[in-house]
């Protein structure tokens, strides 16, 4: 019977019947059946699958879901997961229409992926005719895509599990004529009796007519653009980053959307990667499959999980679900660092967990992010999290047991004790306008409790944002007259400025600052990429030391951690690197941040310098106690003379540092007693 048919009434029915029920079978035994894939599953491997496909799980299997919900072993997952697969199953849906996997390496998301891939290439090619039932030209092929960055990465790793799986199943084998290096392809009924109708006119076949085929692809939006794909499998995902351009995963993305869309709930997308940043596609995704809605999930077609390494292959002896004689034998495929004793059964698993002990300790920021798959702030952060974080703790704790501790709380206003340092970062007026006061104590060190040494404490970190103005612009009156507020209750010695739209807020506050009897000096700081790297670099250290304390109760606090967190390193034009935002991502500004590191250098700059050995005390740009900041501006660091409580305060610092001051040289030099 031809599917062109002379008995379109005759053909009708049968196709319609046959298309209505193609054989199913769970996924469970599509994977572990002899007559099927005969390739087994860890337990929790096999709980995985059958979530994805909205299948009923086993005592035991709700017992492990119970506790991903719940967070245990660091297993996170998408909120409401059991009221996303009840609304799924009302729908008349199959399985999740995106999948996203935030796993660590060698967790076994490729081997899943292409266990689920491999089913709906079964499913699919049980249908007479896939073209005419999802209602595309019969003609086009109808494709299932794994896109990575590179070609021979799609083609050597998820590519290759796809075609693992799908070659070892029986059903399909007689319909993969063959499985080329960068393609395999799937007859269907339709096929054949094409072919058929086609020959027996006289003509000759010399291409392969199936309408179904897998294949890799690069990160090109282009190759997606307009195709016919019913499943779409980003491999590391995480990884496809940029603003713009074909290769950018947003776009890719974007592009592969409309593809998915026209085979309504039978199209399926994985989104698969170790993490990388908070930033991008795979970020922003992960983001919308967590957000809830009252009481349902706001995107119930969406499946989120973050696992380790170890945890699809962990406990293993403790369920139902056996492995073969050999899995037996090896035991779990990646083992945790923190695995105890008796959760291990081999030799294997116990050298397995000494050498990822041995991996961690080698870099724990780089395990943590590909083996633990917790998020990394940023590509190059010039700093580390907890660098960050512990500098906004909300009390100073030093050592264990705790040595001693403090309060942070902003008085917004000067204690005598204290002289204090503030720097402003203005912008255009559509952009942020940032500022930062701090003044030096001396506190116990951090590494040497026993030994006082200096700290900069933050009384202010704060942020004007254009969106909290009419019109969206600041309003630079306002914000003028605030810091001359901010001078006269702290009676700063100094309030510097950032280069940018700069001279008029300096000429209006030198004014007004005089009209108020106040000796504070206001003038712009100008520095080369050299001195702007040095005074990033001492800014660094000083929060690797432990000296740095910001008070998490200021207004813009939470978002100086992050534009801190989200900075990071790119090669400049000289040999000096440069300390840079994002481009992309959550936090795309670093105006307080930029302030915190110039009242850090210029607060620490001298004692940085000799805390790292440098008995000579060359020139630190920034550094407190007269060191140049850049040109000799009039008014600048090196323009003459301060006010005799300005020497007064350096005296006294210096004589608590053991160290000697010269108000002439205005450089501070350590007493030699040796």
């Amino acid at each position: 019977m031809s599917l062109t048919g002379e008995r379109p009434d005759v053909f009708k029915a049968t196709y319609l019947q046959d298309m209505a029920a193609p054989k199913n079978v769970s996924i469970v035994e599509f994977c572990e059946s002899s007559e099927y894939c005969n390739k087994p599953l860890f337990p929790k491997q096999r709980l995985m699958l059958k979530l994805w496909f909205l299948e009923e799980l086993d005592g035991w299997e709700e017992d492990i879901l119970t506790g991903w919900i719940r967070g245990n072993d660091g297993v996170e997952i998408c909120p409401m997961v059991r009221e996303r697969i009840d609304i799924l199953r009302e729908d008349k849906r199959e399985h999740f229409g995106e999948i996203i996997l935030n796993g660590g390496r060698r967790g076994a998301k490729g081997y899943l992926t292409g266990a689920a891939v491999a089913k709906k290439i079964w499913q699919t090619q049980q249908l007479p005719d896939p073209g005419r039932f999802y209602g595309i030209d019969p003609d086009k092929e109808i494709l299932f895509s794994v896109v990575a960055n590179k070609l021979e990465q799609a083609r050597d790793m998820q590519f290759a599990d796809i075609a693992s799986w799908a070659s070892r199943c029986e059903p399909l084998q007689p319909h993969i004529p063959q499985i080329l290096t960068e393609s395999f392809s799937i007859h269907t009924a339709a096929d054949r009796e094409y072919v058929r109708e086609l020959e027996a006119k006289g003509m000759k076949i010399s291409a392969d007519w199936s309408k179904l085929r897998c294949r890799p692809l690069p990160a090109k939006a282009g190759t997606l653009r307009g195709s016919t794909s019913m499943v779409v499998v980003f491999d590391e995902f995480a990884h496809m980053l940029g603003t713009e351009g074909a290769a950018s995963g947003a776009n890719c993305f974007a592009a592969a959307v409309p593809a998915l869309r026209q085979f309504g709930r039978a199209g399926l997308v994985f989104l698969n990667s170790s993490p990388y940043t908070e930033v991008g596609q795979f970020f922003e995704e992960y983001e919308k499959a967590m957000m809830v809605d009252g009481s349902l999930p706001a995107y119930p077609e969406m499946f989120y999980i973050k696992f380790a390494s170890w945890d699809l292959f962990s406990d293993w002896k403790k369920y139902p679900h056996r492995l073969t004689v050999d899995q037996q034998r090896v035991g779990a495929l990646m083992v945790s660092p923190d695995a105890p004793d008796e959760s291990l059964s081999t030799d294997e698993e116990f050298s397995k967990r000494k050498q990822a002990q041995s991996d961690e300790r080698a870099n724990p920021e780089t395990y943590s992010v590909e083996y633990r798959a917790n998020w990394a702030k940023v590509v190059d952060a010039y700093f580390s999290g907890p660098v960050v974080d512990a500098a906004f703790a909300p009390v100073f704790r030093i050592g264990d047991p705790v040595i001693f501790e403090k309060d942070i709380v902003p008085t917004f206003r000067q204690n005598y004790n204290y002289s204090y340092k503030a720097h402003c970062d203005p912008s255009s007026t559509t952009a942020g306008f940032g500022f930062a006061i701090g003044h030096m104590e001396m506190l116990p060190d951090p590494f040497q409790p026993e030994r006082m040494c200096q700290h900069v404490v933050f009384d202010l970190v704060k942020r004007w944002n254009p969106a909290d103005f009419p019109g969206h612009t600041i309003n630079y009156l306002e914000v003028q007259q605030e810091l001359a507020e901010y001078a006269s209750n702290f009676r700063m010695y100094e309030l510097t400025f950032d280069q940018f739209q700069s001279q008029s807020p300096i000429q209006w506050l030198n004014q007004e600052l005089r009209n108020r009897r106040l000796s504070t000096r206001v003038f712009e700081v100008t520095a080369t990429a050299e001195n702007n790297w040095k005074r990033w670099e001492t800014c660094l250290t000083a929060f690797n030391l432990g000296l740095v304390h910001i008070p998490p109760t200021c207004p813009d606090s939470l978002y100086a951690m992050d534009e801190l967190k989200f900075l990071q390193v790119k090669k400049g034009s000289s040999r000096w690197s440069r300390v840079e935002k994002q481009d992309t991502g959550p936090i795309r500004t670093k105006d307080i941040a930029d302030c915190i590191m110039e009242v850090t250098a210029h607060l620490l700059g001298d004692a940085i310098a000799a805390r790292m050995g440098d008995l000579n005390q060359s020139i630190q740009p920034g550094s407190q106690g007269g060191y140049q900041i850049g040109g000799r501006q009039q008014g600048g660091p090196m323009g003459g003379r301060s006010s005799g409580s300005f020497d007064e305060f350096y005296q006294t610092q210096a004589r608590l540092r053991g160290e000697n001051f010269d108000p002439k040289r205005g450089v501070v030099r350590r007493k030699r007693n040796y």
